[in-house]
């Protein structure tokens, strides 16, 4: 696998738990989440927050994930919703280890959730979409992913419209197209994604790697200006991070 499949990975890895689940936060959180599980709540709510702890102990403890998981789908039975949702937690328990789950779980979510027309069923199945285009990418297939990615898990992003996430799966796009040496197609995405992350303020690193990812690309053009225009860019944005 290139080094600019692997970069294209973990740029998705990053951004598809970046709202609601929140497992980079400290043990004060989970701690907070299982506190309400003490409390005399409905079991959808419970399900929930099975399904934060989940995400929290995916990365530490597999095991102990793996049980808030299996509470979550049992509280969520009778809620159709939150079936969807606990598919799309079965795609991601299995995403590293056995990515023929993972996909069929990511299936199967996707026809549970899209009978729901709404701006968290909408973030989810982008979500699911990303993570299964990424499954494609690893058998080196580019052009299933970029397919993916522009005629499902995008179109979904506008859904709920959100400049983070469409400007991170525009990158995408574009490093695909790098490693299928279309560079005059990822130029047309990164300009994309450029727009869409100059709209949002809170996470200004993705705005870095998207100038950063342009430049190369320019490079690899050979439209030098252009190259130093977004190296200039580069320069302003980490002017106020002089540690970066």
């Amino acid at each position: 696998m290139s080094k600019l499949i692997r970069l294209t990975i973990l740029l998705l890895a990053i951004s598809l738990f970046s709202k609601a689940q929140q497992p980079l936060k400290g043990p004060e959180y989970a701690d907070s989440l299982q506190s309400l599980l003490r409390k005399d709540l409905s079991d959808s709510t419970k399900a929930r927050v099975n399904f934060n702890l989940f995400t929290y102990w995916i990365p530490k403890d597999v095991s102990k994930a793996k049980q808030y998981l299996d509470e979550g789908k049992r509280l969520s039975k009778k809620y159709p919703f939150l079936q969807g949702i606990s598919y799309t937690h079965d795609g991601y328990f299995y995403y590293a280890t056995d990515p023929a789950k993972s996909e069929v779980a990511y299936m199967k979510a996707d026809s549970l959730l899209k009978k729901f027309s709404t701006k968290e069923a909408f973030y989810a199945r982008s979500n699911l979409w990303v993570n299964y285009a990424v499954i494609q990418q690893r058998k080196d297939d580019d052009r299933t992913f970029i397919d993916i990615i522009l005629n499902k898990a995008i179109p979904l992003a506008k859904q709920f419209n959100d400049s983070t996430m469409l400007g991170s799966q525009y990158v995408a796009v574009s490093v695909a197209f790098m490693n299928l040496e279309q560079y005059n197609k990822a130029e047309v995405y990164l300009n994309k994604a450029i727009q869409f992350l100059r709209k949002s303020s809170t996470e200004p690193s993705r705005l870095v790697a998207a100038y950063n990812r342009a430049g190369e690309n320019y490079i690899l053009l050979k439209k030098y200006p252009e190259a130093k225009q977004a190296l200039d860019s580069i320069k302003l944005l980490l002017a106020p991070y002089p540690q970066s």
